[in-house]
């Protein structure tokens, strides 16, 4: 809760007052405190409501109508940041979350799916490049709701309203028929991305399920993901999208110096060869960087002392990283600000894994070898095959592009 904060323009900024948007004790802490508020309000007057409902901050109260202003006064006073506005019902609707209550004559209330004026309507469209599960789950829900938030509309309303929704995002109409002919849903069956529905049976015990998430390749993805529940029944693949909103906006905030970033694999160029070093660490950069330097002077203290490179201090010395060695070896010095960041991740265990692919990966890397002895030979395999075909397809490109200066391809 301390360190809710950001920086903009080099300035920082730190949460004051409330919680921050974002920080998973928000929710919670709303809910809270909606909860010692009504109390509290409710124990401020002797209205009686015969009706009161909150969805976080969102209250539905029955009151008597020449009540309202004194109610609202009321719930104003308990906190100066905390301030409530009203919406009353007119000709007997009322919008609240996704619905409409509509107050009937009887004074019963009934329901109706409700969507905001300025509402897009937009949902997951079906051209978007998410498995087809995500979308047949998009369609369910859809249904789902208006099913259950209409309490009084006729079947071909409620289908016609599913259509527009879901049409309106590119969804095929006897996709959407076929779903909406289905009369019931159940927890047994599970539709693939070829949209066969396949029965589940569970033999034994049930284990507990172990949740893994991929990026989302078409065609590959599923077929990792059917292997998987093959072998490894309690593994549930959870395919994500590696395009995401972020990726169409302007980052707005401060970006982090590349030097404050951690749990990094990192690249550094010798500035007298085509060689580099690959590193990885879970502590700050600059530190890890610190680290390199220091050892750097190290050995140039040492050679400034008299010491030769065949010296045995200077050779102890060469032992302590392969970039060190690469110096006293070719007597090269490596450019620390031309450091990059090569990968990184949020998973420190995953590091070591990252940090051995980029060195199999790159044919100038003077790490050791053994640097890559953990990696698994089935991965090493694919790694030096994508290589290959790569280097092909750009010698290939290439050739075209010399042969055929005039190929428009």
């Amino acid at each position: 809760m301390d360190t809710s904060y950001f920086v903009f323009r080099n300035q920082f900024y730190e949460q004051i007052e409330g919680t921050a948007m974002g920080n998973p004790l928000s929710p919670v802490l709303a809910d809270l405190v909606m909860g010692i508020l009504l109390d509290t309000v409710t124990s401020k007057t002797d209205i009686v409501f015969t009706v009161l409902r909150k969805y976080v901050d969102d209250l539905m109260l029955v009151i008597p109508a020449d009540r309202l202003q004194q109610v609202l006064d009321i719930f104003n006073s308990y906190h100066p940041s905390i301030q409530f506005t009203f919406e009353v019902e007119t000709d007997g609707r009322l919008p609240y979350l996704d619905m409409t209550l509509v107050r009937q004559e009887d004074d019963t209330i009934r329901t109706e799916w409700y969507m905001k004026a300025i509402a897009s309507g937009r949902l997951l469209n079906f051209s978007s490049l998410h498995p087809l599960t995500q979308k047949i789950n998009t369609i369910k829900n859809v249904i789902d709701r208006v099913n259950r938030l209409s309490t009084n509309w006729d079947e071909e309303k409620k289908r016609e309203v599913i259509a527009q929704i879901l049409q309106t995002n590119d969804y095929p109409r006897n996709l959407i028929n076929r779903f909406l002919n289905r009369t019931h849903w159940t927890s047994t069956h599970t539709i693939t991305a070829d949209d066969h529905t396949t029965e589940e049976h569970t033999i034994g015990p049930p284990q507990a399920k172990i949740y893994r998430s991929l990026p989302y390749i078409p065609s590959l993805t599923p077929k990792i993901s059917q292997i998987l529940r093959h072998d490894y029944p309690s593994v549930i693949i959870c395919p994500r999208s590696v395009h995401t909103i972020r990726d169409l906006y302007t980052r707005i905030k401060d970006p982090i110096p590349m030097d404050h970033h951690h749990n990094v694999v990192y690249r550094i160029q010798c500035g007298n060869c085509d060689k580099c070093y690959i590193g990885m660490t879970g502590n700050l950069l600059k530190k890890r960087l610190s680290g390199h330097r220091s050892n750097l002077n190290q050995l140039e203290n040492l050679l400034e002392s008299g010491r030769t490179y065949a010296d045995e201090p200077v050779r102890a010395l060469r032992e302590k990283t392969a970039l060190l060695a690469h110096c006293i070896d070719h007597d090269h010095r490596f450019i620390y600000e031309t450091t990059r960041i090569v990968d990184r991740t949020y998973k420190r265990n995953i590091l070591p894994i990252l940090e051995m692919i980029h060195i199999s990966n790159d044919n100038d890397s003077i790490n050791k070898r053994t640097d890559t002895d953990r990696l698994s030979s089935t991965l090493s395999g694919l790694i030096h095959r994508i290589n290959t075909v790569m280097t092909k397809n750009t010698n290939g490109q290439n050739n075209r592009n010399t042969n055929h200066p005039s190929d428009p391809t």
